[in-house]
């Protein structure tokens, strides 16, 4: 990030599941000055970069689209997608035509979601059973 093309670039800092369900409840005006405390309400446990990377994150989610069909789901891993391409002999297309594109259900989201729990993925779940469970 920078605020002029003649500056530094600095990396924003990665991001914590709390930090990520906090953004989610704050209105605030940017004001530039990556290391500027954010006074509000509910209180924000981080500075303008966090709440600006968090911000990012997720729009960034929530606006990349793809064309249905583009990708698929990894056979051996089913939390892992990877690229569809059709077979050089088969009339599949690839991507949709103009007027097919047209329709909103030509289109999903590319990145996972962002779940209530603030994560991207759930966790699994331990292989054994605790003690007295």
């Amino acid at each position: 990030m920078t605020s002029s093309t003649f500056e530094e670039w600095k990396k924003l800092p990665d991001l914590s599941p709390k930090l990520i369900k906090a953004a989610r409840s704050v209105k605030l005006l940017f004001s530039g000055d990556l290391e500027r405390e954010i006074m509000c309400n509910p209180f924000f446990f981080g500075k303008e970069k966090h709440l600006l990377r968090a911000q990012i994150a997720r729009i960034t989610q929530s606006t990349t689209l793809v064309p249905a069909g583009s990708y698929k789901l990894n056979e051996e891993n089913d939390r892992d997608i990877e690229e569809f391409v059709p077979e050089e002999d088969s009339k599949v297309d690839r991507y949709p035509s103009t007027t097919k594109a047209a329709n909103l259900n030509a289109w999903v989201h590319h990145n996972a979601s962002i779940l209530n729990c603030c994560r991207t993925m759930h966790l699994d779940p331990p292989e054994e059973a605790p003690e007295g469970f």
